[in-house]
């Protein structure tokens, strides 16, 4: 039993000292104990500050991205939406602040009354906001791109397939709760550049 007092015992480590309680099976002196629960704090402590550098790389590179991508507008209509993608992303918590990776599909709209050439924003196909006004030309740029990447069936190319979106990556990002955007990077309005999944009808 864990730290019941039985005999003296050499110490397993190999140190030359004698052990008088045995530990998880093992007889090991105290001083040998003591190094081994330093070195378990350590190694922890390595560990956490791995996954701190990692944590930090991973938001600099996103919001690296960020500053390049498309900004969605309308969101803060559609907080119920955002929060059911983030927490189903987040083991089903809402955290205080933070940012996350998600596909977005774009879709025009055009019986949109307020604006006929209105682009959707779905997150896991919930409305989560739309391209500002002033962008939606990038979509028509995106549009005309992807009409020329048609589904292959067979060896048979569906040329009157009917493009009605596209997918391409998000990031949802939250300083809290209640205060949440989402960033379109796999659209670089910098560089002039899409990295889009055409969706066909």
């Amino acid at each position: 039993m864990g730290g019941q007092h039985v005999c003296m015992e050499p110490c397993e480590k190999g140190c030359g000292r004698k052990a008088r309680t045995q530990k998880d099976g093992r007889w090991i002196c105290s001083a040998c104990l003591s190094d081994e629960k330093r070195e378990e704090r350590e190694r922890v402590r390595t560990a956490e500050r791995a996954d701190r550098e990692h944590e930090r790389e991973r938001r600099q590179a996103l919001w690296e991205q960020r500053d390049r991508a498309l900004d969605v507008v309308g969101e803060s209509r559609r907080l119920d939406a955002l929060h059911a993608a983030i927490r189903r992303r987040s083991d089903g918590q809402i955290p205080e602040s933070g940012d996350l990776e998600a596909d977005a599909v774009l879709r025009p709209e055009p019986t949109n009354r307020a604006d006929s050439n209105a682009v959707a924003v779905y997150i896991d196909d919930a409305l989560v906001g739309y391209v500002p006004r002033d962008m939606t030309h990038v979509y028509g740029q995106i549009e005309a791109a992807a009409k020329n990447k048609a589904p292959m069936t067979g060896r048979w190319i569906k040329r009157r397939s009917r493009l009605i979106g596209v997918k391409t990556r998000a990031i949802i990002g939250w300083s809290r709760p209640e205060v949440v955007g989402v960033s379109l990077v796999g659209i670089d309005i910098q560089g002039g550049s899409a990295e889009v999944e055409p969706i066909f009808s």
